[in-house]
């Protein structure tokens, strides 16, 4: 009879909901030196404090010779990019680093991977593609 109580407290207890599941970080436009996770631009991100960079993707930079329709793909990817952050539990797989000392990695979230998302809505082009090609 003890050995059934104590085996029926034990399921009730696994049974609990706990609260105190960790939070997910949120993932703003990076315009403050102390956050530690936020978007940087269409490819680089702050992910727990790493400054990290997606290795298989290369979207648009805005600079001052950059033509109107690449500024904006810029804009556009670094707004995608953060909404892909936010929108679940990510997944980041690191891969090295690159020449800047900046991580390079390959991010998962809703199952997909973020940089091949970039790509396919013509938001960046795959990394292995020459640069300069979003406004010919």
């Amino acid at each position: 009879m003890k050995q059934t109580i104590l085996v029926a407290a034990g399921l009730l207890l696994l049974a609990t909901p706990s609260f105190a599941a960790l939070a997910r970080p949120v993932y703003p436009l990076c315009s403050d030196e102390k956050l530690r996770s936020c978007v940087e631009n269409g490819n680089t991100f702050w992910y727990g404090g790493e400054f990290m960079r997606l290795e298989n993707v290369n979207p648009p930079e805005p600079t001052k010779q950059a033509c109107a329709p690449e500024v904006s793909t810029a804009v556009a990817a670094t707004t995608r990019l953060k909404q892909l952050l936010n929108s679940g539990e990510i997944f980041v797989f690191r891969y090295g680093n690159d020449a800047k000392g900046h991580t390079l990695a390959r991010v998962i979230s809703q199952g997909r991977d973020v940089g091949e998302t970039l790509v396919e809505e013509h938001l960046a082009q795959p990394n292995s593609s020459a640069n300069g090609a979003f406004c010919g």
